[in-house]
């Protein structure tokens, strides 16, 4: 009897020389061919409740509230109930006489971050991007290791949001004076 070297499935699937590769979504792995004795050899399990579908990515408008608050000798906050946004323009109008500032409940003119007249200050978040084109590979990935392992498919996936709220932002200043406030409001569908 001769013995011939039989690639693994992995090295079948693995080798770009041996199979064509691809992610192939629904299958959970490239449908590998019989081998030399007719067997078909092992492919994973479907995966396809494990990878997000593709689809048309929808239209989100990014909206705004523009708005005049007034900062006076005590800390005022910029909204009197919840207000999420996730950025924030201060204008203190260029023809006051005197800077505003901004912080937690308890700022003042020495503590606060001053918003110099006719230099609009801006508050805002870091929302980084996700990089959605590395996800669909990451979780074919994930799904054959799950499958192989007996794992159960991930649940649905949900990015926090980081926000700013308008209740908790107070405006001072050393004589009361009105201010320009432009909140961008966290965007629709995220």
């Amino acid at each position: 009897m001769v013995m011939t070297y039989q690639p693994t499935w992995w090295e079948r699937s693995t080798n770009p020389d041996l199979v064509t590769r691809g992610l192939n979504v629904g299958s959970g792995a490239p449908t590998l061919p019989p081998d030399v004795n007719g067997e078909v050899p092992f492919t994973p399990p479907i995966v396809a409740p494990w990878l997000t579908q593709p689809a048309m990515r929808p239209t989100v408008t990014q909206r705004f509230l523009q708005f005049n608050a007034t900062a006076g000798t005590t800390a005022t906050p910029l909204s009197n109930q919840r207000q999420e946004a996730i950025a924030i323009i201060f204008d203190v109008y260029s023809t006051a006489g005197a800077s505003a500032f901004w912080g937690s409940a308890g700022v003042t003119t020495t503590t606060g971050i001053e918003i110099r007249p006719g230099l609009p200050g801006v508050l805002s978040l870091d929302q980084v991007r996700e990089q959605w084109e590395l996800q669909r590979g990451l979780e074919h990935i994930g799904a054959l290791l799950a499958a192989n392992l007996g794992g159960d498919p991930m649940g649905p996936y949900r990015a926090p949001r980081v926000i700013l709220d308008l209740s908790t932002i107070f405006l001072v200043s050393v004589a009361a004076q009105n201010i320009s406030v432009v909140a961008f409001l966290p965007p629709e569908l995220q």
